[in-house]
């Protein structure tokens, strides 16, 4: 018999090219290769007559992703929405990032989720995301850090979280035993949340300036300090360029969710330069050589959704 889900998310994974979607489109492909009947309803995308039209009690199994990912625009998901999730019981939360906790208007947390920053809007305020959370069959993350994080913000004691590590293509992304002629890559967007400041400091306090250091990404803060700075290379092309690279270098404010950037380079051979709020790494309990182990990144999509199908029996 066909188990019939109904997969949610603020916005269209289909159609958006975020870390987040890539790794969602792979988890919603692999469920309709198993032969789940996934339907996909996002209201941001001008799409909020399918949420209209559908009934959540129609379907065995509801997966909630990413319902909060664009804190400063508002949700488009009503409290009485989120109450009808509730009270269909067999639902997953799936959080790719944090703004399932964080209203800030970057979708990070800059209070670390201490609580301590008070935003006017903060989910802290919010009893039904709360129990949106504490509620749910199963809560999913990608990395143990992202795990605790959300754990410890909304007060779950009374179950374990389900940590997923993305799957990657390592046919895409894996060591091509070339020269390498770049010193530093930096890969992503260039703002304060992902350590821009602090990586300037460290390449200015270890005398590594003169080192050939480039930027890929756009940029929230115009051209960097230091160093090259590309704005744009094509997914397709990263393997070559991250082959390029002896180090890649991030240094997150705040704790990343998982960071694919750091997965995707050290299959690629890279050394990694990071600090404790790297999810990737916490994944392996920040142990260089097992995230550069290509076995990690395989069919972890498959268990997930078996564990999901015992959840709507």
């Amino acid at each position: 018999m066909t188990t019939n889900v109904l997969y949610l998310s603020e916005i269209d994974v289909l159609n958006h090219n975020g870390g987040g979607e890539f790794i969602l489109r792979d988890f919603i492909s692999k469920g309709k290769q198993l032969g789940y009947e996934v339907t996909i309803a996002n209201p941001r995308d001008n799409r909020y007559e399918i949420i209209n039209r559908l009934k959540v009690k129609d379907f065995d199994l509801l997966v909630c992703s990413d319902m909060w990912n664009r804190p400063e625009l508002g949700s488009w998901f009503v409290d009485e929405l989120i109450d009808e999730i509730i009270s269909h019981q067999k639902y997953a939360t799936f959080e790719t990032g944090y703004t399932g906790v964080c209203s800030h208007p970057q979708g990070y947390n800059p209070c670390s989720l201490t609580k301590k920053f008070h935003c006017s809007n903060c989910p802290t305020n919010n009893a039904l995301r709360e129990d949106f959370f504490k509620e749910a069959a199963l809560n999913i993350y990608l990395s143990p850090l992202q795990a605790e994080a959300h754990f410890n913000f909304y007060g779950i004691k009374d179950k374990a979280p389900y940590v997923c590590i993305p799957e990657i293509d390592t046919n895409m992304f894996y060591n091509m035993n070339i020269e390498r002629d770049i010193d530093y890559i930096v890969c992503g967007v260039i703002c304060q949340a992902k350590g821009y400041f602090d990586i300037v400091e460290y390449f200015h306090k270890k005398s590594l300036c003169d080192k050939k250091i480039v930027w890929v990404g756009p940029s929230l803060l115009g051209s960097p300090a230091v160093g090259e700075w590309i704005q744009r290379v094509p997914r397709e092309d990263m393997c070559g360029f991250m082959n390029r690279a002896k180090n890649l270098i991030g240094l997150p404010v705040w704790k990343e969710a998982f960071g694919l950037v750091y997965a995707e380079s050290a299959l690629c051979g890279c050394n990694i330069i990071a600090n404790e709020n790297c999810g990737a790494l916490s994944c392996f309990e920040y142990d260089q050589e097992k995230l550069a182990n290509p076995s990690h990144y395989k069919d972890n999509y498959s268990g997930l959704w078996k564990t999901l199908l015992n959840l709507s029996r």
